[in-house]
This record gives C-alpha cells, structure tokens and sequence, in this order.
C-alpha cells in the first residue's frame, strides 16, 4: 500500500456500541482499525493510550487540539494526521448514529410508568431533553458541544445578537451580569475561533436577527454604553469573521419576531433553543424538520449580513 491509496474506514460494529466510547485511541486503531496505514511509531506512542474515543465527544475543540498533539510524535507528518482524523471522525459518527452524543434526559425526570393510555395518546415531548439555565455555564455542554457536531452535519445558528465567536470583549461584558469574570469565557471563545479556520467541512446556515443587531450598532438599550469605537471595533470583527467563514456557511439577515423565530441552533436531529437565559435542548427529528422549513421560509426573506454591514456602519 503507498500513500497514495486511499483509506478504507469503516464503522464500528453496533454490538455493545457504548464499550467503544471507554476505548483508548490505540485500542480503537488496534480492534477495529487495523488496517489503517500508520507509523509503528505513532500507532504504539502513548498519546493514542491516554486519550479515549469519548473524551472527544466532551469538547469541540478537543479532537483538533489531540491532533495537532499527535504532529509531535515522531514520524507523524500530515499523512498520518490525516488516517487518524478520518478514522475518529468515522468513529465519532458511529457515535452519533447509535445515540451517544446526545443530551439525555435524567431517569428521575422520564414519564411515569403508571401513565394512562389516555396520556399514552398525547403528542409525545422529545425523548431527549434538557433546561440548563445559565448560558455561560452551559457553553460547554451546549454552544461548543453543538461546535463539534457540525463537524459531521450541517449546521444552523441563531444568535441572541452576534455570533458569540464574533463578539468583542467590550459587547460581551454588557451583555452579561455585572461583575462576571470573562476571563475563561473569552478564552475558550479565542479557541474556537482558531478551530473554526482549521476546519474545512463546516456547512450550514447562520442566521441573525435584525432588530438585535440594530440595537447593537445604533448603540441602543443596554449598548448606549458603549462608545463610536467600540462599535465600530465590533463592526470590523464581525466582518473579519466573515471573512473567514468557509464557502459552505452561509449569513443572513431577517426580523426574528415577524419570521416567528428564536434564538438557538440545530444539527441534524439535535436542537437548542434560547429560553429564560438558558438553553433548552433536545433530540427530536420531526420537531427539527419543522423548524427547519420555517427557517427556509425566513432565509428567503432575508438578506446578507454583508449587506446589513454596510447600511449600518
């Protein structure tokens, strides 16, 4: 086999799925990849022993971050990175597919079993679901976590204001509760900002709302406070972001309350909504689909942000 062959990467089996995500990187290379060309070298380094499969389904950043680890190894050039990226994004898909990935709703809060058939008979609530309440507290396991899955499925994002990844320092702080320290907010948020450039597959749909972005620029409500130059600071981080946002993404503007839409997030069967400083999230395809051709619906009406830009400031 030479470099130039292509890799063959197939799926894990569906037998005992949930053992594969307590797997080391070297187990998964040696049980269920063992014909992936790689390094003796890189396939025995400890590295591949100390991180596991489900470790990268906790942070979006973390498989770009373990691989860029892995270009230390000897002998692990960009051949290499590029066997073992195809083979954990294959495995994380399988991840996806078998139901591991996603926001379960605690036993505690599951239907009762002495439900009526009379309750059996109302439209079922997603069979998945969560409240966290503090959106900042919940970047974790929602904004970024929702980062990584669209890696692997389109993506669709409505933001409260701007692309969270897009606001400034100084538009952040008067959008949260005095006194919080941003510090390790920010810094994640510079993190997936240098992910976002290393990602090249990345396809979907970011969609803002006018009126909010309105408010911003005009310096209107809360952001009276702040001053020309840090609007227009603001204004020239958003369009450097754009300018980075690969081919597949596109941005658009629309009024959210005459499309009848909220703020949250969608890839594929999963979703996010913004609610009471929180986010509500869950798996539910139908659901999904039908927010989804709502979301069409507005997209035609919209417009592009470049546009909107450059009415604005």
């Amino acid at each position: 086999m030479t470099d130039a062959t292509p890799i063959q990467v197939g799926t894990l089996p569906a037998n005992s799925p949930e053992a594969r995500l307590d797997w080391s990187i070297a187990r998964l290379l040696c049980e269920q990849y063992p014909d992936v060309r790689l390094r003796a070298q890189v396939r025995n380094h400890g590295l591949l022993e100390q991180v596991t499969l489900g470790s990268l389904l906790d942070d979006p950043l973390r498989l770009d971050a373990f691989l860029e680890e892995c270009r230390s190894i000897p002998q692990c050039g960009s051949a290499q990175v590029t066997r073992l990226r195809e083979v954990l994004a294959t495995a994380l898909r399988t991840a996806q597919s078998t139901g591991q990935c996603v926001f379960r709703r605690p036993r505690s809060e599951a239907m009762p079993s002495a439900a009526s058939d009379k309750a059996a008979s109302v439209e079922p609530r997603p069979t998945e679901w969560r409240f966290l309440p503090d959106f900042v507290d919940a970047a974790e396991d929602v904004f970024f976590r929702m980062w990584r899955l669209a890696q692997f499925d389109p993506l669709v994002y409505l933001p409260t204001t701007l692309p969270e990844f897009a606001k400034t320092p100084e538009v952040l702080a008067v959008e949260l509760a005095p006194g919080r320290d941003l510090t390790a907010y920010l810094q994640r948020l510079a993190g997936l900002r240098r992910a976002f450039d290393n990602v090249s597959q990345i396809e979907g749909l970011i969609l803002l709302d006018a009126q909010a972005l309105k408010a911003v620029f005009a310096r209107r409500g809360r952001y009276a406070v702040l001053s020309r130059e840090a609007i227009e600071q603001q204004a020239g981080t958003l369009r450097q972001a754009m300018a980075k946002w690969r081919p597949g993404v596109t941005c658009m503007v629309c009024d959210f309350e005459v499309s009848g839409l909220s703020s949250g997030a969608f890839v594929g069967s999963k979703g996010v909504l913004y609610a009471m400083g929180g986010y509500v999230v869950f798996d539910d395809p139908q659901l999904v689909a039908l927010l989804q051709r709502r979301l069409a619906t507005a997209r035609a009406q919209g417009r592009p942000l470049a546009q909107f830009l450059d009415e604005m400031c």
